[in-house]
């Protein structure tokens, strides 16, 4: 589902901001797929990767706003993830990593707005 959105809206010019977690190397096919994907129909492709400390991922894990979303919401399957995947490895493509350990989104979202220009 995903890809065929990207596949649309690269087609017809227009901007998707999409996210998700990075587990090296399990995700690396995804990303390569994702990249032809996108530049085959005319798109660009800006990853940038989040890399707040764990102990800050634990700490936001159990946040209301991620019932809705139907994300993981307990430090202890969070720990397990982190132990089972390599989540904090550069992902292959990237041109922007920030560490959001104390930083706020709208100034994570003036970075990537600096750097990208837009």
């Amino acid at each position: 589902m995903r890809l065929a959105l990207f596949r649309a809206a690269a087609a017809e010019g227009l901007d998707v901001v999409s996210t998700f977690v990075y587990a090296a190397p399990v995700d690396d096919a995804y990303i390569r797929t994702m990249t032809d994907v996108i530049e085959d129909h005319g798109g660009n492709l800006c990853l940038v990767q989040l890399r707040p400390l764990p102990h800050v991922l634990e700490s936001r894990v159990t946040l209301e706003g991620r019932t809705v979303r139907q994300k993981l919401r307990d430090v202890d399957g969070l720990r397990e993830l982190l132990e089972r995947f390599d989540c904090y490895a550069p992902i292959d493509g990237t041109t922007l990593s920030i560490d959001n350990t104390d930083v706020t989104a709208d100034q994570v979202t003036a970075q990537i707005r600096a750097h990208f220009g837009i």
